[in-house]
């Protein structure tokens, strides 16, 4: 067959395949499109943009596969060589059946150890991850390890595969042999072997791939098969007399192409039908960013945002200010910083959550100042510690990248460090790996201790197995015994809530379901901080001291067709509790939107320190103490920033939550929290925020540092300046 002839059948099987698998993949989540466009003409609409993408996708990438693969095995002679193969293979099969058994046992052999070393490898790989910081130095690791076990992998298939032609010739018979010994038994051996692989690899690791895109996968192996099947088709019906002049097919397949594309950009010319199909289909996503990178450039080029653009970040005189600290607050006031690792604010029963879930905390809330809106500015522990830490939003955290995950540069100017500017004691008691002293989170730590940090393992934080609330409850206990006489500042980090999720005897249950162990986990918890609360009664120093109990970030359930967190900012995964109890001052329940950055200016204010530049939020001491309204307005950011690439950001006040998806697809979304808290109605389009728009771009524009600009922090201030 012509390299034509090969061209033409893949390019008209990829596009019948494309247009397939895009309509069926867009249809399987019809109901999950009216998110974004209600009616049955704009789910129609998404359908169709959806095909359109999949067909010329596929219509572009089968030729180029299909004609690569002809010219290498043309080029290579590997044609040639198998098909040699194939007849000395027959005429083995013909001599002495038994003697035909070796192509299959090496090909079984073979895939088999390569699979071994392939995951070898990769074991390999993740423990230099998790004990080496230098990325170089895991790069080649990775390689040595792959290339060393894949070439021992090959030798010893060989002896292997001697070993396993010989126990098939001594067992197999009959039917049994001449089914082994069939030409299509090897790619049939091969598949078999290489699904068990996979079955057992996702029986292993489910949990972690439950929370990766699946998806696209799924789509492009449906786009493979169907186009393997249609070529087939195709080559049938290629043999019947033309109903067509040679010419018009290669008029009408430039035609056709032609036509999908311009439907494409018809139809997603229409925002709602490009966020629903980026969001609802397996494919779109990735194909709509080379389609919208020029109009994407451009615009981000208009709003000077792009590298080079100089810092424009400024605090208002109303932000930077510090206010008088109540006098019925103890002078003395110590400081307990209580983070709750993945629990979002509605999981809580302060914030109406039908479920016991959290007794102490809601105790803590009855006594103190509930924040009804408070915001995590990115959906992962990563970057919301270190703005809690740092009072920065995570764009303005000095990073020290040389470090996974990122370190802090020592210019930051830590809360540890202010306290301790400020007299109190310092300590941290905290439980995982991310927190190793390599990060530098130590920094202004009189006490660090992160031992508990071994009762966690896994290859990842989505399939982290271990507990440790109760221990850390003990060690912050113990460590509040011997210094509830000095002034201090302590942080204690509860992981437990974090997946995966586990039972803990002795705990109420829920169900079996994954949010319901996320419940009993969050319940497994707050038992354990009721412990450190009885215990700082019992030693007299409750009520001067002031307790934060706050979450680093959420977590997914499904909404937005997302499970788990730390690539989008919806609600569930940025959403947290915060309660701030401070001695002498009266309860309230607070709907001022608060953010990360806020928790150091407040902390500092209450110490009585000094505002510092470096502090992007303000103190809410206003709030706490009532002399500011509990139900005023302001906008929290937010930004979720990803290799892929995905670059989000949104802001956040009481009524409207708008998202920018800056990469890949340059959209908003816009929801109204005032109806609909769970956002699940997106009317981007079809309601007025305001200004809402232009504030979030001009907070973006902000918020950019110019490339290669270096920090200093002046000697005896402990401000950096940019």
């Amino acid at each position: 067959m012509t390299n034509r002839a090969v061209a033409w059948r893949a390019l008209r099987a990829g596009l019948l395949a494309g247009l397939a698998t895009g309509a069926c993949d867009a249809a399987w989540s019809w109901g999950d499109l009216a998110r974004f466009v209600p009616g049955v003409a704009g789910r129609f609409a998404v359908v169709v943009h959806a095909a359109c993408l999949y067909g010329l996708a596929a219509a572009v990438v089968v030729p180029v596969v299909a004609l690569t693969g002809l010219a290498i095995l043309r080029g290579t002679r590997l044609g040639g060589t198998a098909g040699l193969a194939l007849e000395r293979h027959l005429a083995r099969r013909l001599e002495d059946p038994r003697k035909a058994l070796a192509p299959v046992s090496l090909a079984v052999s073979g895939t088999a150890l390569a699979a071994a070393a392939l995951a070898g490898a990769y074991a390999i790989g993740l423990n230099t991850i998790m004990t080496r910081n230098h990325r170089g130095l895991v790069v080649a690791v990775v390689i040595a390890a792959t290339v060393g076990l894949l070439l021992a992998a090959a030798l010893a298939a060989f002896a292997l595969g001697r070993l396993l032609e010989a126990l098939l010739a001594a067992l197999v018979r009959g039917r049994l042999l001449s089914a082994l010994t069939h030409p299509a038994a090897v790619p049939v051996a091969v598949a078999i072997l290489l699904a068990a692989f996979g079955c057992a690899t996702a029986a292993l690791a489910w949990e972690t791939l439950a929370q990766l895109p699946l998806r696209p996968l799924v789509a492009s192996g449906a786009t493979a098969i169907l186009a393997a099947a249609f070529a087939l088709l195709l080559g049938k019906l290629d043999g019947r007399p033309p109903r067509l002049p040679r010419v018009a097919g290669f008029i009408l397949a430039p035609a056709a192409l032609a036509a999908l594309f311009g439907l494409a950009l018809a139809t997603g010319s229409s925002a709602p039908v490009r966020k629903a199909a980026r969001a609802s289909t397996g494919l779109c996503g990735p194909l709509l960013g080379p389609l919208r990178a020029r109009f994407l450039g451009t615009a981000l080029g208009s709003l000077g945002l792009r590298r080079g653009a100089e810092p424009l970040a400024r605090r208002s005189a109303d932000d930077a200010r510090f206010v008088p600290v109540p006098a019925d607050v103890p002078e003395d006031v110590n400081v307990l910083l209580v983070i709750t690792d993945t629990v979002r604010a509605d999981h809580v029963g302060a914030y109406g959550y039908s479920r016991p879930t959290t007794p102490a905390i809601d105790a803590l809330a009855r006594e103190g100042a509930l924040f009804e809106n408070a915001w995590a500015h990115a959906p992962s522990t990563r970057y919301s510690i270190p703005a809690i830490m740092t009072g920065r939003y995570p764009s303005q955290v000095l990073w020290d990248k040389s470090v996974w995950w990122p370190a802090l540069r020592p210019e930051n100017h830590m809360l540890a460090e202010m306290m301790k500017e400020n007299g109190l004691t310092t300590a941290a008691i905290l439980n995982y790996h991310y927190f190793d002293r390599i990060r530098r989170l130590d920094q202004g730590f009189d006490h660090y201790d992160n031992t508990n940090a071994r009762l966690h393992r896994g290859r990842d934080p989505a399939s982290t197995r271990g507990t440790s609330s109760r221990e850390q409850a003990d060690a912050a206990i113990a460590w509040l015994e011997a210094n509830a006489g000095t002034r201090f500042f302590a942080w204690v980090h509860f992981y437990d809530p974090h997946a995966g999720f586990e039972e803990h005897l002795g705990t109420r249950t829920f169900g079996t379901a994954r949010v319901d162990m996320y419940d009993h986990e969050i319940l497994f918890t707050d038992e354990q901080i009721a412990r450190v609360f009885a215990k700082m009664k019992d030693l007299g120093i409750y009520d001067k001291t002031v307790i934060v109990v706050v979450g680093d970030h959420g977590e997914g359930f499904g909404e937005h067709g997302i499970e788990a967190h730390g690539y989008h900012l919806y609600a569930p995964q940025t959403k947290v509790p915060l309660v701030i109890r401070v001695p002498g001052l009266a309860p309230r329940r607070i709907l001022t939107p608060a953010g990360h950055v806020d928790l150091v200016p407040t902390l500092v204010n209450l110490v009585g320190g000094e505002p510092e530049a470096t502090m992007f939020g303000r103190s809410l001491v206003p709030e706490l103490a009532g002399t500011a309204p509990a139900d005023g307005d302001r906008n929290v950011f937010q930004e979720v920033v990803y290799e892929g690439p995905t670059e989000r950001r949104a802001v956040v006040n009481r009524r409207w939550h708008l998202i920018y998806n800056m990469v890949p697809d340059d959209t908003f979304e816009l929801y109204d929290l005032s109806v609909d808290p769970g956002e699940n109605r997106d009317v981007w389009g079809t309601a007025d925020p305001g200004r809402l728009k232009d504030e979030l771009l001009a907070w973006i524009a902000a918020t950019r540092v110019r490339a290669g600009t270096r920090f200093r922090r002046p000697a005896n201030s402990g401000i950096v300046r940019p």
